[in-house]
């Protein structure tokens, strides 16, 4: 690869990175269309950069590239999020059970994490919770050391939130889920890995199939039902 072609895919990893970020925030919507004359005017880069960017996205599972109608968020299925929930299973249970090895300031990143989602309910930011608590897990994702697994995670996690587009950002729910974001911390804080892990591994449960009961009852509405 020569020096251009570096300095262009730096760039593109660069747009990416910041659009997955949006997508983790909600702030792209399910089904939106990303044109790469809009992307290259808006982080300045050329259209055949932004091009990269989306099919660096494409890859991830992100967005979907379609001839003569560009790029648009992807849709997941329900069998997309039964997915995703088994590689969160087996990366968020696998980094609390072998945490023990975690650096201390991996630790305090986790505690961090659930503070500022805790402090977003206070605030009645739904919203910003959503993504707090994504960023909880993203935390203890982090304690297994390994950077390669943290940005498939971080991925993983980005095609989870375009699945929370079929569910309404209710306030009662939110702030249940960040308690228990609390509880599952403050066991693995007092070194309770093992409790720890079944109430993160029911956690992941329950949202799977509350995510997956809100992606069926949008299908039978859309068909009119």
């Amino acid at each position: 690869m020569d020096e251009a072609s570096t300095s262009t895919h730096f760039a593109a990893e660069r747009v990416a990175a910041a659009l997955r970020r949006e997508v983790t925030e909600g702030a792209l919507r399910v089904d939106e269309r990303l044109k790469d004359n809009d992307l290259a005017e808006r982080f300045g880069v050329s259209r055949n950069t932004a091009r990269e960017a989306l099919r660096l996205m494409a890859s991830e599972g992100l967005v979907l590239l379609r001839r003569h109608t560009g790029a648009t968020v992807r849709r997941l299925s329900v069998d997309d999020v039964h997915d995703i929930y088994r590689v969160r299973r087996t990366l968020e249970c696998s980094a609390v059970q072998e945490s023990h090895h975690a650096a201390e300031e991996l630790f305090d990143a986790v505690s961090a994490a659930v503070d500022t989602a805790e402090k977003c309910v206070e605030r009645e930011m739904w919203h910003e919770a959503v993504t707090a608590s994504l960023d909880v897990h993203t935390a203890l994702v982090a304690l297994g050391g390994s950077d390669r697994l943290a940005r498939f995670f971080e991925q993983q996690l980005a095609q989870l939130r375009i699945a929370f587009w079929a569910m309404p950002i209710e306030t009662d729910i939110q702030a249940d889920w960040i308690a228990r974001d609390r509880e599952i911390v403050d066991l693995l804080l007092s070194g309770l890995r093992d409790k720890a892990t079944l109430e993160l591994r029911q956690y992941l449960n329950d949202a799977e199939a509350r995510l997956v009961d809100a992606l069926r009852a949008q299908a039978r509405k859309a068909h009119g039902e």
